[in-house]
């Protein structure tokens, strides 16, 4: 169970991996093990087993490191690559390729990473203009967060407009093959073009 009010830290996993360990019956046992570290840092890692980060507490809510970790780690256990959390800096106008590389050994993978970055871990990473990228970046996440419901909607009318077209075509070639089976002529209720008639 997950603490709802919990903040979820800014660490990131480097590596997951499994070792083994023999029992007293002679059989080797599986453990599971994460390199992981905070965003913003280089060199300083932690590695602990997955069973001890994943058990709940007595609460029965599991640590915020746990549930920073365990969308990477459901991600390992498929064979997939750990997924970027939010939006790929790659991906971002508001980034450069160098931008995108000086910030890479310091686990900043995201518009949404950078968005988050505090001013002490700032000052940690050696890249001129990092404070206005930031703010670069807060200020595309508040843009998005405000025309994405927008988009929703266009996005949602614009296939019920779809759907509504189609099911007028299919209606109107269903009457068409069943006015033909009865031999009913169906007027055609297009506008004729050029000047109408002159009453007589």
């Amino acid at each position: 169970m997950l603490d709802p009010n919990a903040r979820v830290p800014a660490i990131v996993p480097l590596n997951f991996w499994i070792e083994y360990e023999p029992q007293p019956d002679g059989t080797m046992k599986e453990i599971e093990k994460v390199e992981w570290s905070r965003k913003g840092t280089q060199n300083t890692t932690t590695v602990e087993k997955i069973s001890r980060l994943a058990k709940p507490g007595l609460d029965g809510v599991v640590t915020p490191i746990w549930e920073a970790l365990q969308p990477y780690y459901d991600r390992w256990k498929s064979g997939q690559e750990a997924p970027v959390n939010g939006t790929p800096l790659a991906a971002w106008p508001g980034a450069t390729p160098h931008l995108v590389k000086a910030l890479e050994p310091y686990h900043i993978r995201s518009v949404e990473d950078l968005a988050d970055l505090t001013d002490g871990t700032m000052a940690r990473i050696p890249l001129p203009g990092i404070r206005g990228f930031r703010e670069t970046a807060k200020a595309f996440l508040s843009a998005q967060s405000t025309t994405a419901p927008v988009a929703g909607e266009i996005a949602a009318l614009r296939e019920q407009n779809e759907n509504q077209t189609r099911q007028i075509a299919e209606l109107t070639a269903l009457v068409q093959s069943l006015a033909a089976d009865k031999g009913i002529e169906i007027a055609d209720d297009k506008p004729k073009r050029g000047r109408p008639k002159k009453a007589a």
